[in-house]
């Protein structure tokens, strides 16, 4: 067995980095090859000879446009993230925070965009009933129904806001909640205290 020449946060911070980079790549790439082909030719292209399908293509090339010009900290967004901030639908508030951010917190982006998502999914559905003609009853159950949704949402941000005050006012009360925002706010700061924190349980 090989000896271990790198600690498990390097190990992850090399691979985050490779496959921030081959996402890059492949998606200029693919834009150059787009831009060869006729209107209507590169979906066909990219699934024959590559066997991508549209929407990971054009998750590929979203992440590689948008990452131009941008700040090293948004370059290095894990892919998942980057394909949907890099997303033509992504909410335009949102993004504008991850490109002026100095740190992003990673969790924090993707419990924004899921909220995000599900208000839009509950608008929606919300103004497509009401131009709907079926029975008033059964409007009136549908949105009841939105309204239960929300306000669970609502209660289990308020819960999950309960459970977390104490432990703010004691790390205010000892000085260390300012360490811990930013900790919390550089990615790659907060998966190295991720993986400090579960070594010290066990």
């Amino acid at each position: 067995m090989n000896a271990i020449s790198l600690s498990l946060p390097e190990i992850a911070d090399r691979i985050r980095h490779a496959l921030h980079n081959n996402v890059i790549e492949i998606g200029d790439l693919l834009l150059q090859a787009k831009a060869q082909l006729d209107h209507g030719q590169f979906q066909t292209w990219a699934e024959r000879e590559l066997g991508i399908r549209p929407r990971s293509a054009q998750n590929y090339m979203n992440a590689a446009a948008f990452v131009k010009d941008k700040n090293e900290t948004v370059a290095l967004l894990p892919p998942a993230i980057l394909y949907k901030i890099a997303a033509p639908s992504a909410p335009k508030e949102i993004v504008e925070r991850v490109v002026n951010a100095e740190a992003i917190d990673v969790s924090a982006i993707e419990t924004e965009l899921a909220d995000y998502r599900d208000r839009k999914r509950i608008a929606k559905a919300t103004t497509r009933m009401k131009s709907r003609k079926p029975s008033r009853q059964n409007n009136d159950r549908q949105l009841a129904k939105l309204r239960r949704e929300e306000a669970q949402a609502k209660a289990a941000e308020a819960a999950r806001q309960a459970e977390i005050r104490p432990l703010i006012e004691k790390l205010t009360a000892s000085g260390l909640a300012e360490e811990l925002f930013r900790v919390l706010h550089d990615w790659r700061l907060y998966e190295t205290f991720k993986d400090m924190l579960r070594e010290a349980r066990r």
